[in-house]
């Protein structure tokens, strides 16, 4: 691609409400559901050496989690909000 040269096809705008599709269509709230589940275990109902590994783990981990429910909240957002502008320029090419 040319620098300068701005495109869109039609193949970009459907991965594009894929992904939208995608985040919008249960993943965010599967990560949150996954992660009041994690939050729900506890030395009283999940002891053990595996346990205590996910102890450690776990702040981390749902730090992780939460994050990328954030920024797939803005990037479902942003990304149709670049295509628009892109075909507005008249990106929208093959």
């Amino acid at each position: 691609m040319a620098e300068g040269e701005v495109r869109s096809t039609d193949e970009a705008i459907s991965a594009i409400r894929n992904m939208q599709n995608t985040i919008k269509g249960g993943l965010l709230d599967n990560i949150t559901y996954f992660v009041g589940e994690g939050d729900k275990l506890n030395p009283t109902n999940f002891a053990g050496g595996s346990a205590n590994q996910f102890y450690g783990e776990w702040p981390d981990t749902k730090t992780a989690l939460n994050n990328a429910v954030e920024r797939l909240k803005m990037m479902a957002d942003d990304v149709m909000t670049v295509n628009v502008n892109m075909q507005t320029a008249g990106g929208n090419t093959q």
